[in-house]
């Protein structure tokens, strides 16, 4: 995520953590999955993206 944070925007990290999240949503790991499901919703913040 830091080399993406440096060459990309706020939006980039925001979709690469969704991809990261529904990689392991498919690999069934719920432990990793839940740890980038609440870093895709920090970039989302940082990005001014609401959430529900």
């Amino acid at each position: 995520m830091k080399l993406l944070k440096k060459s990309g925007n706020t939006m980039d990290a925001y979709v690469h953590a969704g991809l990261v999240a529904a990689a392991y949503l498919q690999a069934k790991d719920e432990l990793n999955y839940n740890k980038w499901k609440a870093i895709e919703k920090e970039e989302a913040k940082n990005a001014g993206i609401p959430l529900n």
